[in-house]
C-alpha cells in the first residue's frame, strides 16, 4: 500500500454516499489490511477529470488484457424453475431456452 494515499476500508467505503465520494481525495480501498483498488477523484476544472478519465481508461484496457474476470461472470443467477445456478445472465437465458424446448417438444 502507498504511503502517500490514504486508504479506507471497503466497509467504509460502502456506506459512503455519492456526494461524500465526490468530495474525497485519491484514496485505496482495503479488506482486512489487504489491497483491494485505488479510486482516483478528479477536482478542478474539466480538462484534469478528462486526463483522469483518459489515464483510467488507458490503465483499465492494459489491465484487462492481463487477466481478470468480466463482472458479467462472476454473478451467479439461479433458474427460478429448476433452481440450476449459472454463471451470467446470457447463461441463464441460454438454459431457459432449453425449458422452453422441452415445453413446445411435449406440446
Amino acid at each position: 500500500m502507498s504511503d502517500l494515499i490514504p486508504s479506507i476500508t471497503i466497509e467504509n467505503f460502502k456506506k459512503l454516499e455519492v456526494s461524500e465520494i465526490r468530495n474525497l481525495k485519491a484514496l485505496e480501498v482495503t479488506d482486512n489490511g489487504e489491497f483491494i483498488f485505488t479510486a482516483v477523484i478528479p477536482h478542478g476544472d474539466f480538462s484534469s477529470s478528462d486526463y483522469v478519465r483518459i489515464q483510467a481508461e488507458y490503465l483499465s484496457v492494459k489491465a484487462n488484457m492481463v487477466g481478470g474476470v468480466d463482472p458479467e461472470v462472476t454473478t451467479e443467477v439461479i433458474c427460478e424453475e429448476c433452481g440450476k445456478p449459472c454463471a451470467s445472465e446470457f447463461g441463464l437465458k441460454s438454459h431457459m431456452r432449453s425449458h422452453e424446448v422441452k415445453e413446445n417438444a411435449t406440446v
